[in-house]
């Protein structure tokens, strides 16, 4: 493992990506997400002056579709589907279907969500309150060992507590700046030395950007994003 690079992993959704919309727009299963030109400007320039990781919870299919849409920014490894995968390379793989496929024809009637490696990916009916607990019941009684993992509308069946973290570490980077939002950014940011949020943040990963002296940024959404960039670039230049 290289310690010495200047590698930043940056994660997607409330970070880099918002749901206003701006001039780059990628679409997902359900609502698209966002990113400003001013915010690419800057992307470009810092993966000029370090190794830029894309560390985020969503998979390979759906990362393409930002990727093809960033001129000039060098990416040196994608962390997805929040550690599970981890590839130097964007590359188009054939549909895979990972265990719990028992489950999935089970609950047909969810829908299923495309493009996901490593875990079982749905989206309950809006009209099922009860969607957490009966995924819960068919992976305890699924002969595939499991964990559920809630993300807003999503449910998602994980083989293990996966982190974004030991999928940089599979690639062979020590994180040195992680820049994120969400809890699902915890670990990363606990390995690195060099720390960046936004202000809408969640609480432990603002208490964690604290206590290390961080940044954080003083606008939420697209102008937030700018200013966590332009701190990204004025830590990277100076070393």
């Amino acid at each position: 493992m290289n310690h010495n690079r200047k590698v930043v992993a940056v994660d997607l959704d409330g970070t880099l990506l918002h749901l206003q919309p701006e001039q780059i727009e990628v679409p997902g299963a359900t609502v698209s997400s966002f990113l400003s030109a001013a915010a690419l400007e800057r992307l470009q320039e810092l993966s000029r002056l370090s190794d830029l990781v894309i560390a985020t919870a969503r998979n390979s299919y759906s990362v393409t579709k930002l990727v093809s849409q960033l001129p000039d920014v060098k990416i040196a490894g994608f962390v997805m589907e929040n550690g599970l995968v981890a590839r130097p390379h964007l590359e188009r793989h054939p549909d895979h279907f990972p265990p719990w496929e028992d489950i999935a024809q089970h609950l047909s009637h969810w829908r299923r969500l495309i493009g996901y490696e490593a875990c079982l990916g749905l989206v309950p009916p809006k009209t099922e309150p009860n969607a957490f607990e009966i995924l819960s019941e068919l992976v305890a009684s699924s002969s595939e060992p499991g964990i559920i993992y809630r993300d807003r509308h999503k449910l998602f069946v994980y083989p293990y507590v996966p982190n974004k973290h030991q999928g940089l570490e599979k690639l062979g980077f020590s994180p040195w700046m992680a820049l994120g939002n969400d809890t699902n950014d915890l670990e990363l940011m606990q390995a690195s030395s060099r720390l960046g949020t936004l202000v809408d943040a969640t609480g432990d990963i603002q208490s964690i950007v604290h206590s290390k002296n961080g940044f954080c940024s003083r606008q939420p959404g697209h102008d937030g994003t700018v200013e966590l960039l332009e701190w990204a670039l004025s830590v990277v230049s100076s070393q």
